[in-house]
């Protein structure tokens, strides 16, 4: 029997989990023939990395937006500065690789969404100038350590979906 598409999904996500959990160890992006056998080349792995990044990111900025109670840019400072310590190696090594043609229009759009959402820009600003707050914003934010979740009680968050 051949290999199905649900096959080969599950092949290149389970050689992409391997790669992510090879560089949050401190190791570097391999091309050996594993890879060779899951991605096109080594610009598809980095694209297929930043992917994981923002998928994760995207969806901790979510929650904080709808659930912390803090001010949007801490909210959001904080999702990344969580996401950075979730996935040490993926951000070692978009950021070692953030020139690479394949992935310099996808890190101007993650920028732009980031100041966005933290209150610095709006989708309307041009998008040099709300990526450019976004960098601004995340090169403040490298080095940080996670902060504790300030997340409302259930209670509150009861009380307020009950109101609405």
């Amino acid at each position: 029997m051949g290999t199905t598409a649900w096959d080969t999904i599950h092949s290149r996500t389970a050689a992409l989990r391997n790669v992510v959990t090879a560089l949050d160890a401190g190791g570097d992006l391999a091309w050996d023939d594993s890879a060779a056998e899951h991605f096109t080349d080594r610009d598809d792995v980095l694209r297929a990395l930043h992917e994981v990044w923002s998928r994760r990111l995207q969806g901790r900025i979510d929650v904080a937006l709808e659930l912390d109670t803090r001010r949007l840019d801490a909210s959001v400072a904080a999702a990344w500065v969580q996401t950075a310590a979730d996935l040490p190696g993926v951000r070692r090594i978009l950021d070692e690789h953030a020139d690479v043609p394949a992935l310099r229009h996808a890190g101007r759009i993650e920028l732009r969404a980031i100041a966005v959402a933290a209150g610095l820009a709006t989708f309307d600003d041009p998008i040099a100038r709300s990526a450019t707050a976004g960098s601004h914003f995340v090169r403040r934010l490298r080095g940080q350590t996670p902060p504790t979740p300030r997340l409302p009680s259930l209670r509150r968050r009861l009380r307020v979906a009950l109101a609405s």
